[in-house]
């Protein structure tokens, strides 16, 4: 696409009024949502599946 990143970054929270931080926080969420339904998964395994280091 050829568009710096910062200007993506920029037309995203003037277009939507949300940062980029907000989908990516979104995303996870939706991620997370049913591996926490999961029984057999800990927090920590969840955390680690979703690319965290550490759940701390």
């Amino acid at each position: 696409m050829y568009i710096k990143a910062a200007h993506l970054v920029d037309t995203l929270r003037a277009v939507t009024g949300f940062p980029v931080t907000y989908y990516i926080q979104q995303e996870l969420m939706r991620r997370a949502r049913p591996l926490l339904y999961q029984r057999d998964l800990s927090v920590n395994e969840i955390v680690a599946a979703l690319g965290f280091e550490d759940a701390q």
